[in-house]
């Protein structure tokens, strides 16, 4: 970009948990690579958990709005961010424009119905949360999510899956750009030391799979692995299964749950660990596969997993079946040999600067932004 912009980035929601997961991150990543790029960006999202709302994200200058829940309304996610609307038709006109991380929600998807309204240019990003599928998606995007994909300077799509699902919605009528997520290669220190540790950091959703992890740690524990495996995540349906399979290995805290890790300590939790075990299934591109790698923290996921080729082809960690036997084979090949293991995740780390660095990201953001101003 040759001249310096005013960008408005518009988030579903921000917590001290970071129950949002990936297009936060994603969100402020951007936000911040654009802003050290010499651009005027700002944050706009609901916000729930705050004692106090901040003024700033992830260093950058942000707009948060408390969500309450209202009634539920077909294939919208029930949250509304107090005081946003009327935020965001005094403001948004001082923006040359507006970057909207898209979902089927009360936050985003209004946001960019104004900025279509009010004539100011925007793009939307989708993060895999924009697909076809359910009756209730159809009675809200033939009105509604196919007239914002339509009128967006660009829709900013994960992959080529994601581009034919976006582009179905659309009638073929969005133009469409690949970006893939980026990240900044921490520089937080290592800080292993003590018995080995394995980690699970995501929601405990059914989808992520944490009883899997729980499962493999209760079986190598059982067969004398000495180490520690550790469950980070918000509950969100799976706590139940993983709370089982805990009772069942017995109340040595060596495998044990311990709720959601703040966004500003994600990357200093997960340097903490030897090795990040991924479970989910079909992970389209794990945000947290990245943030493991860019602290030097290598992998074991499933081969199912939208990275799994980045991370075999690296040598980052290993790719498995997916079932217990071939996560668990793999754990214990990697606590057990912790220079090994070190010596993964330093290759991931150098990969990840390469393939996934922010300056790949703001180039493309750059064209998706084209004339704006």
């Amino acid at each position: 970009m040759t001249s310096r912009l005013r960008i408005l980035h518009v988030v579903t929601l921000a917590s001290p948990d970071g129950a949002f997961g990936g297009p936060l991150t994603v969100a402020l990543a951007q936000a911040r690579a654009l802003a050290d790029a010499g651009h005027d960006v700002t944050v706009a999202a609901g916000a729930r958990g705050y004692t106090e709302l901040p003024g700033e994200l992830g260093g950058v200058p942000a707009a948060l709005f408390p969500v309450r829940r209202v009634a539920p309304i077909p294939g919208f996610a029930p949250l509304w961010p107090i005081g946003m609307r009327r935020w965001l038709r005094a403001r948004l006109a001082d923006f040359d424009i507006v970057h909207v991380h898209l979902a089927r929600d009360l936050v985003t998807m209004p946001a960019a119905l104004l900025a279509r309204r009010m004539g100011v240019p925007y793009c939307v990003q989708t993060h895999g949360m924009v697909v076809p599928g359910r009756r209730a998606y159809a009675l809200i995007d033939a009105p509604v999510t196919r007239s914002v994909l339509e009128s967006a300077r660009t829709v900013l799509a994960l992959s080529a899956d994601e581009r034919e699902q976006v582009d179905e919605i659309a009638r073929s009528n969005a133009r469409i750009s690949l970006l893939h997520n980026g990240i900044r290669v921490s520089e937080v220190a290592r800080s292993r030391s003590g018995r080995p540790m394995a980690a699970f950091l995501a929601r405990l959703h059914p989808r992520k799979r944490p009883e899997v992890f729980a499962e493999i740690a209760r079986q190598l524990l059982g067969q004398g692995v000495d180490a520690d495996f550790v469950l980070y995540g918000p509950p969100e349906g799976a706590e139940g299964a993983v709370d089982a399979v805990i009772g069942a290995a017995g109340d040595d805290g060596r495998l044990r749950r311990t709720g959601a890790v703040a966004p500003d300590r994600v990357a200093e939790t997960l340097a903490g660990a030897d090795v990040l075990i991924v479970t989910a299934e079909r992970e389209p591109f794990g945000m947290t596969v990245l943030e493991a790698l860019a602290v030097g923290t290598p992998v074991i996921m499933r081969s199912d997993g939208g990275l799994a080729d980045f991370v075999e082809r690296s040598g980052a960690g290993l790719v498995v079946d997916g079932d217990v036997a071939s996560f668990a084979a793999a754990t214990a090949a990697l606590l057990a040999d912790r220079e090994a293991a070190a010596a993964m995740g330093a290759r991931g780390r150098e990969a990840v600067a390469q393939a996934y660095g922010m300056d790949g990201v703001v180039r493309i953001l750059s064209r998706a932004y084209g004339g704006a101003g």
